[in-house]
């Protein structure tokens, strides 16, 4: 039996977050994997790449890219905006290929994609960009959290 969720989580939705030490470790592969496996057994699995980047500016398909690669491994049809929301030209660290395109990444449209796979799908699996510890985005902290400037998420 799953848990009722609370405002605190996002959805009862089983799944895995696969993410590595960096670039180019084979968390894609793992992924698809993993989509082909449960899709053989019979598994609804839904995927995601939340945030990816090296990709082609202005390609509103999902060929060529790793977000396209899950896709095909979990035999999905899901819209390119809802399986990769943040995809960026520059192969770098999201946060730095954002600045270089002058752009801010933003979570909310990310975490409504999520919500949308985990209402599609039995089970999610979502892959990392880099190593666990790459930069999204910038975070100012307020001095009432406890923080000072601004810091990397």
């Amino acid at each position: 039996m799953l848990p009722h969720p609370t405002p605190h989580t996002l959805h009862p939705t089983p799944g895995l977050f696969i993410t590595g030490t960096g670039t180019g470790v084979g968390k894609t592969i793992v992924t698809g994997a993993l989509a082909a496996i449960l899709r053989q057994r019979g598994v609804d699995v839904g995927v995601m790449k939340p945030f990816e980047t090296g990709v082609a500016p202005g390609n509103a398909s999902l060929e060529g890219s790793d977000a396209g690669f899950l896709q095909r491994m979990a035999g999905t049809a899901d819209e390119p905006e809802i399986v990769c929301p943040v995809r960026l030209a520059a192969p770098a660290a999201p946060l730095v290929a954002a600045a270089l395109e002058g752009r801010e990444i933003h979570l909310s449209p990310v975490l409504d994609a999520f919500r949308e796979l985990c209402r599609r799908h039995e089970f999610v699996l979502v892959e990392g960009a880099g190593g666990l510890a790459v930069p999204i985005r910038v975070q100012t902290l307020s001095p009432e959290s406890g923080g000072r400037g601004a810091r990397a998420i």
